[in-house]
């Protein structure tokens, strides 16, 4: 029987990649996606719309909706890194990049049509 020190030392040889690297090389994988690229561009928008809608002066009608959207967009998306991690796919990065203002507009539809049903 073998050591589960000496098996686990098959897997991750720890004398070419020590330890302290490991982060290193997650962040470069995770930067050679263009997933980066596409967080940034969502964090644009919803920056943009976060900032609009706030200073409307509707006692937060439109702005609330925005911000269920934000919290949902965020919801989902570190859901989708969190499962498929550096292997995103075309369609993974693009629903990064363009989902919010759907989001954004189905949360409006939505928040309204349920604030209807409570009675305000």
């Amino acid at each position: 029987t073998r050591n589960p020190i000496q098996a686990y030392s098959l897997f991750w040889p720890t004398k070419i990649w020590p330890a302290r690297t490991f982060h290193g090389m997650k962040s470069y994988v995770f930067s050679t996606t263009p997933l980066p690229s596409a967080v940034i561009y969502a964090l644009f928008q919803q920056t943009i719309v976060a900032l609009v809608t706030g200073l409307l002066l509707d006692y937060g009608e439109i702005a609330q909706p925005c911000f269920y959207a934000i919290a949902a967009y965020w919801g989902g998306a570190i859901l989708l890194i969190a499962r498929q991690g550096a292997a995103l796919t075309n369609p993974d990065i693009f629903l990064i990049r363009w989902s919010f203002v759907p989001l954004c507009i189905l949360s409006s539809l939505l928040t309204h049509w349920i604030w209807h049903l409570r009675g305000y």
